[in-house]
């Protein structure tokens, strides 16, 4: 079965969100590589009308892509000194992830989906 969801970046504008998805994105498919794991992504607009490329980094999964997943955005928020990225669910359930290592990830991206 899989999953989806949405990640991103409350606390910067647009321009800079922008930027991160597109990093983020690069960053999540290479995980998905070397894991050898396979993910879908895209990135969205928060706003259909806005004139931006897209803030939102958009990702469809297998339950056995997690780790890499939650991999991938570890060593992204590491690399580009990133603190705080919301993640949510296709049914509007979120988390928001502050200075977390992979293992808190995963498990914070696992509770989305254990929560009713």
């Amino acid at each position: 079965m899989s999953k989806k969801l949405l990640l991103s970046f409350p606390s910067d504008v647009a321009r800079v969100a922008g930027q991160n998805a597109s990093s983020l994105e690069t960053s999540l498919k290479k995980q998905a590589s070397i894991d050898g794991v396979q993910i879908e992504t895209t990135i969205e607009r928060e706003n259909p009308d806005a004139m931006d490329l897209g803030t939102i980094v958009g990702i469809i999964f297998a339950s056995s892509a997690t780790i890499a997943i939650a991999k991938g955005i570890a060593d992204w928020m590491r690399r580009n000194n990133q603190t705080h990225v919301k993640v949510s669910d296709e049914n509007g359930r979120d988390v928001e992830i502050r200075n977390a290592d992979s293992a808190d990830i995963a498990t914070a991206l696992e509770a989305i989906y254990s929560k009713p």
